[in-house]
């Protein structure tokens, strides 16, 4: 616990210091704009490898039962920044997204139900842009972290954070493989949709994904 209240306080004072709106028309009200927070670097490794190279958060305590049917279900997540784990333990300061190559991030909705994820497919940019949705079952584990869905691990949520009005979860995320087969991991940063927000993107990934693959 008190590890965790250090990160909060640390992320507190650099979205003080240094927010960085990420991506977001100028046309908006600024509390209605994407704002990233990033995990503080101070060149300590925050993670542990196991043998099948899945980081582990140093003293972790995971997001009880209740805080995550408060706090999680029934909102929009944002995909902010994506930062490679390394195998020592330390994470990239820098930010995958906006370098990706026919790739994106996966945007999430969240109910007692259901999990929505919003990805692109550049494969199928002919089709709404290569913007689908797909609805998946899942269950998240109090004990671990992880949301799963059909025997996949999706993400571990590790820590949340409310930092000036604005509500963010930050995840050990499954990011495809290295050059040599192991599999990658990132954090990732997600940042709670306003009402707004998940409707806009809602109307933007309107194509199935699982009807266009029968």
């Amino acid at each position: 616990m008190k590890l965790l209240k250090t990160w909060q306080f640390l992320c507190l004072m650099l979205s003080i210091l240094s927010l960085t709106s990420c991506s977001k028309s100028e046309d908006l009200d600024e509390s209605d704009k994407w704002i990233c927070i990033l995990p503080p670097d101070d060149g300590t490794p925050l993670f542990t490898l196991d043998a099948d190279s899945l980081p582990h958060f140093k003293n972790f305590k995971p997001i009880s039962q209740s805080q995550f049917q408060k706090d999680i279900v029934g909102y929009g997540w944002n995909c902010n920044a994506l930062q490679t784990i390394y195998n020592d333990g330390r994470f990239s300061n820098d930010n995958l997204i906006g370098s990706m190559l026919g790739l994106g991030p996966d945007h999430y909705y969240i109910t007692k139900e259901k999990i929505t994820k919003f990805f692109y497919v550049d494969a199928l940019g002919y089709q709404n842009a290569g913007r689908f949705y797909q609805d998946r079952d899942y269950t998240y584990d109090e004990t671990t972290g992880w949301i799963m869905s059909e025997g996949q691990q999706l993400f571990q949520l590790y820590s949340y954070l409310e930092a000036d009005g604005r509500y963010f979860i930050y995840a050990i995320y499954p990011f495809g493989q290295n050059t040599h087969g192991t599999p990658q991991y990132c954090i990732a940063t997600f940042q709670r949709m306003t009402s707004k927000q998940l409707e806009d993107i809602r109307k933007a990934y309107t194509v199935n994904y699982d009807e266009i693959k029968k």
